[in-house]
């Protein structure tokens, strides 16, 4: 993607400009992370930019998602048996930036747990260690 063309969707008038501010003004931050999405080696790249922190955690863990497309996703947290032992809201918007906390998750033994990431048609799977 050209940084141009970045920095125009990354506006906050994109989907309808006008013509008093055209594509309104730029979030330079969304346009790169529009720019990093590219450069994401994941099966869903094309659609969103995930990021994990810390990982590995001991009582809570941050996920920061950028959706550039209209999606409906699901997020949840899962034990190597496939149980669900955490999730988060469902509702998100387009060309958003999603930062979301797993609290409290000091019950959960240590070990290998993963946050999967579920769109209508691609699935992402992220190992998070617990300390």
């Amino acid at each position: 993607m050209e940084i141009l063309k970045a920095i125009e969707e990354s506006a906050h008038q994109y989907d309808q400009p006008d013509y008093e501010l055209g594509y309104g003004i730029p979030d330079f931050a969304r346009a790169n992370m529009l720019l990093q999405t590219q450069q994401f080696e994941s099966g869903i790249s094309e659609n969103s930019l995930i990021r994990v922190f810390p990982n590995p955690f001991n009582h809570s863990f941050r996920l920061k998602l950028f959706l550039n497309q209209n999606q409906d996703i699901r997020i949840e947290l899962v034990d190597p048996l496939g149980r669900i032992v955490a999730s988060a809201p469902e509702a998100f918007e387009r060309n958003s930036f999603i930062e979301y906390e797993f609290q409290s998750l000091d019950h959960l033994k240590p070990g290998v747990y993963f946050l999967q990431v579920r769109f209508v048609d691609k699935f992402e799977s992220i190992p998070v260690i617990k300390l």
